[in-house]
């Protein structure tokens, strides 16, 4: 494949990708946006669903393709969320697939629903406190519980990339393209066609699930548990997830 298309995580940044970088060839190129409602400004404000982000970055991947264009996408949590939508919605655009911690969205409507009230008080933080207000708590989650184990500049790191956006972006972002906006894809994984290399690590036992039962409905996946690992993979385990691109891109 002679592209590449990364997408962050929610409340992270293109740059959170830079420890992988290294390893893809000079030859393939390299495409890294802010997904809508992050940055400074904020993204894509005037997108107002889920699918419509996932078309927007579609439009972006139209740009600049040839007949030979072959496009790798891959995404952690929030851009794996995107990166599924990319492959349902618009597959002649992906030739190939990683998804990172990811989820294909929630298979019912009280689910959608109750998802959607629990972002509602995240947005309502953002609203009320402010970012930092905002990123205190959203740190606390156990989902990042493994990530007390890195060194501080790690952590560091992490948060500094947290604070590069802005509390109106984000709550915009929850708003739009939260799970409980997503459709559920599971349904249509039997149509993805490409090669999809699911990454997840061991200690993410939710996400270890959900993978798993992806794997089972995609026609052509490759699913790889990372042991003693949690959720951010890219934070985590960095080295992994560069050779996982590496390989896919020579698929």
């Amino acid at each position: 494949m002679n592209r590449l298309l990364l997408l962050h995580g929610f409340t992270g940044t293109p740059g959170a990708w830079d420890p992988v970088l290294a390893a893809v060839p000079p030859s393939v190129s390299v495409l890294r946006p802010y997904l809508v409602g992050h940055g400074t400004p904020a993204t894509a404000l005037d997108v107002n669903s889920f699918e419509a982000e996932v078309d927007r970055l579609a439009r972006l991947l139209a740009r600049d393709a040839t007949p030979s264009t072959r496009t790798l996408v891959a995404g952690y949590s929030f851009g794996a969320r995107l990166a599924a939508g990319l492959c349902v919605r618009h597959p002649q655009a992906v030739s190939g697939a990683l998804w990172i911690s990811g989820s294909v969205g929630l298979p019912t409507e009280d689910e959608r629903a109750a998802r959607r009230d629990a972002d509602a008080r995240w947005i309502e933080l953002l609203e009320q406190r402010g970012l930092e207000a905002f990123i205190e708590r959203w740190e606390r989650q156990p989902l990042f519980a493994t990530q007390s184990l890195l060194p501080p500049e790690r952590r560091a790191e992490e948060r500094a990339r947290r604070r590069a956006h802005t509390a109106r972006g984000l709550a915009h972002a929850l708003a739009v393209a939260g799970l409980g906006r997503m459709p559920d894809y599971l349904p249509e994984l039997h149509r993805v066609r490409v090669p999809v290399t699911l990454l997840v690590g061991s200690l993410d036992t939710r996400f270890v699930a959900l993978a798993r039962t992806i794997a089972a409905e995609l026609p052509s996946a490759q699913l790889t548990e990372l042991p003693e690992t949690g959720h951010n993979l890219l934070l985590e385990r960095p080295d992994q997830v560069a050779d996982a691109i590496v390989n896919a891109l020579g698929a």
